[in-house]
């Protein structure tokens, strides 16, 4: 089983057509978004998709966001995507 990963900041505008794409993926069964700690609506949109939003508050980059979703995660399978992929 595959918990995807989505370190995130500021990413409104993208965020929320790449979990339209990946949602309902068969190898996919947990998706995480890690909102680093963004002043737009990264977070809002995340959890209106339904899917698991962690919100940080306060930005410590894209490494600590990804550690922050493995510590997280419910599998042993991790996928990682940029919130920005399209």
């Amino acid at each position: 089983m595959v918990t995807l990963i989505i370190p995130a900041y500021n990413e409104e505008s993208t965020i929320g057509r790449l979990l339209d794409e990946v949602s309902g993926h068969f190898s996919i069964k947990e998706i995480i978004v890690v909102d680093d700690a963004s002043s737009d609506a990264t977070a809002q949109i995340a959890r209106e998709k339904g899917v698991r939003v962690i919100s940080l508050a306060e930005n410590i980059g894209k490494a600590g966001a990804m550690e922050a979703g493995v510590s997280a995660a419910s599998h042993d399978i991790f996928l990682f995507l940029d919130a920005d992929v399209t």
